[in-house]
């Protein structure tokens, strides 16, 4: 199995049959879209699940240490049959079920511990392991996601990066990203407002979808287990406070 591409070698082209229309088409596309979102019409939802994380995937994590299951397969349809690049995979519970439906999938996890444990888990041979910041080593995707983590992972960094990447001719021209937005999480709701005051990434958006869920339950048996500095997070209602709610994802057009 051979590895991803990465930042600096050629981009491959489009698998058959998904194929980027000609570019008059597009440009045509593009305008009529722009124009409806002008006029204040909807942005289209996720594309359907394919396949129910849940019951798929035994979780090693709990939310909100890593993004809810729920979200994981609201993604799924997005990304069937693509290639996936996820940047901060941690132990993988997401990665675990979008290799599943993914052509490839790509997991940059930064943190030496958890690129081990990831070597360990995720078997399939359509996985790679990137052991390095992303800014290192961007692999060449159709959409890369994330959740993001301050000062670790910042959306607008990540985001003005890759858009960087792809100006550049480093990735793929119709490459996506897929970014995750906790409506409970002051620091997310604040940088989603910021996104949509921000002409260039507001032009972008291709869809949008408001994903609840509840693992309430699941956090609090947890909860003994956890690490110290997840058991006494000094957080209204404790850290599973935070293990209900809801996501907001936003696709957007590098």
């Amino acid at each position: 199995q051979s590895g991803p591409a990465v930042a600096g070698e050629s981009p491959p082209s489009s698998p058959e049959g998904s194929r980027p229309p000609t570019h008059m088409w597009r440009a045509l596309a593009l305008l009529g879209l722009w124009a409806a979102q002008s006029l204040g019409a909807a942005v289209p939802p996720l594309p359907p699940p394919v396949l129910q994380c849940q019951t798929a995937v035994h979780p090693l994590d709990v939310s909100p240490i890593r993004s809810p299951q729920a979200i994981h397969t609201a993604l799924t349809g997005l990304f069937q049959g693509k290639d996936v690049a996820e940047v901060g995979t941690r132990s993988g519970d997401g990665a675990a079920c979008f290799a599943q439906v993914a052509r490839s999938f790509m997991a940059m996890e930064a943190d030496p511990k958890w690129c081990e444990k990831l070597s360990r888990r995720l078997k399939a041979g359509n996985v790679t392991i990137v052991c390095k910041k992303y800014q290192e080593g961007t692999p060449d995707a159709d959409v890369y996601t994330w959740w993001q983590e301050s000062p670790w992972l910042e959306n607008l960094e990540i985001l003005g990066h890759l858009s960087k990447l792809k100006a550049d001719g480093r990735i793929r021209a119709w490459a996506q990203a897929a970014v995750l937005f906790d409506e409970g999480e002051a620091p997310d709701r604040n940088n989603l407002h910021r996104l949509e005051r921000m002409p260039f990434w507001h032009r972008r958006l291709r869809n949008e979808s408001r994903v609840p869920f509840n693992e309430h339950r699941a956090c609090k048996k947890a909860q003994p287990h956890m690490a110290a500095h997840f058991r006494f997070l000094k957080v209204k209602g404790g850290i599973c406070a935070r293990a209900k709610g809801a996501f907001v994802v936003r696709v957007y057009d590098l």
